[in-house]
């Protein structure tokens, strides 16, 4: 994750395995959920990258045309 603090500073609590080991024991089937979230979150910044390098690639792509054919 990214965290960023504001201009008056910040506080960032870290949820590790302690924490989530009694509710995961006490729920299991969250498990399941919490892979399907973090998989949804994965593909999405995925996508997201995939279109920034598709915008610079177009750019570029664009610069070399408007090269060859005016020579600028």
């Amino acid at each position: 994750a990214t965290v960023r603090a504001g201009h008056s500073g910040g506080v960032v609590f870290e949820i590790g395995k302690v924490q989530y080991e009694p509710i995961v024991h006490a729920r299991a089937e969250l498990v399941e959920d919490m892979a399907r979230l973090m998989t949804e979150r994965a593909v999405a910044n995925r996508a997201q990258t995939r279109a920034l390098d598709m915008e610079a690639e177009c750019a570029d792509l664009g610069h070399r045309i408007r090269k060859f054919f005016f020579g600028v």
